[in-house]
């Protein structure tokens, strides 16, 4: 089998496979907690600056084809929609919080008048 012979399906699942891959690990935040803050006097880790790097980043969606967007745009998507479950839980876990405070006795001491 050649690659003429392979079906434009098989080729959109396989650049759709690759894009998945190279993101893999980049698309969820990080936890940052013990990460130290280091002040970059206004630069990218001395790189380029944030207007730069936003340029660049405008410049790079402009190249890219209608397949690689549209991958990018299912991405964007999931992330969504994992952001949303993410937030219903939290929402969730701080209202049983609150509820068990309401709940507990009050530790305040009546004082008689």
């Amino acid at each position: 089998n050649s690659i003429e012979d392979t079906s434009p399906q098989v080729i959109d699942d396989l650049r759709r496979n690759n894009i998945r891959k190279d993101l893999e690990h980049n698309l969820l935040p990080r936890d940052t907690r013990d990460r130290t803050h280091r002040k970059n006097q206004g630069a990218m880790n001395g790189a380029m600056s944030f207007l730069e790097l936003g340029k660049l980043m405008n410049t790079s969606w402009k190249k890219c084809d209608d397949f690689a967007k549209s991958v990018f745009n299912e991405l964007s998507e999931e992330g969504r929609e994992h952001y949303r479950l993410r937030l219903k839980e939290y929402n969730a876990s701080s209202e049983g919080l609150l509820n068990e405070c309401a709940k507990a006795p009050s530790t305040k001491q009546n004082k008689p008048n």
